[in-house]
């Protein structure tokens, strides 16, 4: 695995995204601390969901309160309460992030 350089410009915005979005995609990290202001949007956009991710979460929430949260399959995969918990957070997060969220989830779970 090649080194990873980590700066020392916390003014550098591009970097401290860079960084946040490795630790997230690459490490599974959820959570960035931010030691400087200039920081903290970078790692917020970095750290938030993408719109598939928000879409399988919405679908999956949506066929799991159908079967009154029991376990269901989805795309061959099966889920239970502890990737509901998961797939909740991804949409609690688009939520604060402003990631667009399905409408139908939209009306489901936050109305």
């Amino acid at each position: 695995m090649p080194a990873h350089n980590v700066t020392l410009d916390l003014k550098n915005v591009e970097t401290t995204y860079a960084d946040a979005f490795r630790a997230r995609n690459e490490f599974g990290f959820l959570r960035m601390w931010s030691i400087y202001p200039t920081q903290i949007e970078a790692i917020v956009d970095a750290m938030k969901p993408n719109f598939d991710e928000v879409q399988d979460g919405a679908n999956i929430l949506l066929v799991a309160q159908k079967a009154d949260w029991g376990p269901i399959q989805y795309a061959g995969e099966l889920h239970d309460r502890a990737t509901y918990r998961y797939f909740w957070e991804i949409l609690q997060k688009a939520k604060l992030t402003k990631v667009a969220i399905p409408a139908e989830a939209v009306q489901a779970f936050f109305s």
